[in-house]
């Protein structure tokens, strides 16, 4: 590397390593990504983006403020960054003591666009290499399916981490979202 600073390598170095970083997990980041209960969320690897203003980017649609034990809901994470490719991971946890941070009801994978990852006492869902994109329009769209949890446990917590990227295989300049909701059993 005759003729390149030391400054010039440290960049070489750092590229390289969120590159490798970005095209890791193609199915998804690791369990422990939602932004919730201390986790970090996608800008853990992606970052450089647009700070969005507000949570317009991210939506959920056809889930309220309550749920009743044991019904099963479904509903739409929809991400609204056209014309780029997107993921996210989520998670339903209890915000009340007794299960304060364990998972509350079972989440469902779709079979091909979505998957369930496992955690410490915590289900995760997020996307797979092939629900990054939906042919159909230029947002991303998942249709997801909970069940709330039997169990009285209280209120409960949604955690959505998600990142619009901008398909050049690099985790630079792509925008993370947020987006929390708060369920008290009907």
């Amino acid at each position: 590397m005759r003729g390149i600073s030391a400054w010039g390598r440290a960049a070489a170095l750092v590229l390289g390593l969120g590159l490798a970083f970005a095209l890791a997990f193609p199915d998804g980041a690791p369990p422990g990504h939602t932004g919730g209960f201390g986790e970090p969320n996608c800008g853990a690897c992606h970052f450089g983006g647009d700070s969005p203003a507000d949570e317009t980017g991210l939506r959920l649609k056809n889930l309220g403020d309550t749920y009743k034990p044991g019904r099963i809901y479904e509903f739409v994470l929809h991400l609204a960054d056209p014309g780029k490719v997107g993921g996210f991971q989520m998670s339903v946890r209890f915000n009340d003591a007794p299960y304060h941070g364990q998972s509350a009801g079972r989440l469902e994978s779709d079979g091909d666009r979505l998957r369930v990852v496992e955690g410490d006492k915590v289900q995760y869902l997020g996307h797979r290499e092939v629900g990054r994109r939906d042919h159909a329009s230029d947002d991303i769209r998942w249709r997801i399916r909970w069940t709330a949890p039997e169990k009285s446990g209280g209120g409960v917590i949604v955690h959505i981490a998600a990142v619009a990227g901008d398909d050049d295989e690099s985790p630079i300049g792509d925008t993370v979202y947020a987006l929390t909701r708060q369920l008290q059993p009907d």
